[in-house]
């Protein structure tokens, strides 16, 4: 078989051999390639759990959060319920009060006309009105014993107790030369309104 002397060399390689490579790329100017992130963790990482814990891990987190959501409504209730007694009691005490300065009132004035025409403590209008102006006192100290703790409920409080001994003086001078009868109904006012 004859050659042509231009055409080249038959290659040793064969027909289906790739050709070689004549140089390796060359590198691309840029940013340093960035060091691949560290192995997937330690034992107690996720991506170590069996499929099972992970499914009840997630199923765990939503349970978790009801728990807590359900804790800050129940405080809530509670609290409700708390402030609710609260005015249960205030308004028992409010209640107490005004039976209380209401007894006093009508004593004022049911204990005029026996004291003033000189019959004395021992008329039995007298007693009743004092009766019942004791047992609403006693109604009145029953509720302030279950009184919430309020600074304003309490400071009223302390000024009526510090009046209320008042009580006391202003009957057995009631409406005597000692005082007179305007000056009685500025006393029971001054004990039933301080």
């Amino acid at each position: 078989m004859r050659r042509s002397k231009n055409s080249p060399e038959p290659s040793a390689r064969g027909n289906f051999t790739p050709p070689p490579r004549t140089a390796a790329p060359a590198p691309v100017p840029g940013p340093e390639p960035t060091p691949a992130p560290a192995g997937g963790g330690g034992r107690l990482s996720p991506r170590n759990w069996r499929v099972t814990t992970r499914l009840n891990a997630i199923l765990l987190i939503p349970v978790l959060v009801g728990l807590v959501m359900g804790g800050f409504q129940v405080k809530s209730s509670i609290d409700t319920w708390n402030e609710a007694e609260d005015a249960e009691n205030t308004a028992r005490l409010v209640q107490a009060s005004l039976t209380y300065a209401d007894a006093l009132y009508n004593e004022r004035d049911i204990t005029a006309v026996p004291l003033l025409q000189g019959k004395g403590k021992d008329d039995s209008d007298v007693t009743k009105a004092r009766a019942v102006t004791d047992k609403a006192a006693d109604a009145f100290d029953e509720a302030a014993l279950s009184m919430p703790a309020l600074p304003g409920l309490e400071r009223r409080l302390k000024l009526f107790r510090d009046v209320e001994p008042q009580l006391t003086t202003l009957r057995a001078a009631a409406y005597t030369a000692k005082l007179k009868g305007v000056e009685t109904e500025e006393g029971y006012v001054g004990v039933a309104h301080p």
